[in-house]
């Protein structure tokens, strides 16, 4: 293999790594803005989020002893939750 050979291989595989590691990141990128718009556009609300990209952050947590159901904020805080009518 003469010089020139050698350095045209080497320049082809320097192509081809920036080739691959741009494909890699075009792909991380799509694939976190995809999920980003769906989480954010579809997920879905209740009374008291003010839309679906701003969240109250309130969850249903169960007791695994006793199955009472508590009401969770983001902040810590936690409530008994009533049972219903």
């Amino acid at each position: 293999m003469t010089k020139e050979e050698k350095k045209h291989w080497q320049g082809v595989g320097f192509h081809f790594a920036w080739g691959v590691m741009l494909a890699v990141w075009l792909i991380a990128v799509t694939a976190f803005g995809i999920s980003y718009l769906v989480n954010g556009l579809l997920r879905a609300t209740d009374d008291c989020d003010r839309s679906s990209w701003d969240r109250c952050g309130m969850r249903v947590l169960t007791d695994a002893k006793t199955g009472q159901q508590y009401l969770v904020t983001t902040g810590g805080g936690i409530v008994p939750r009533a049972p219903s009518r």
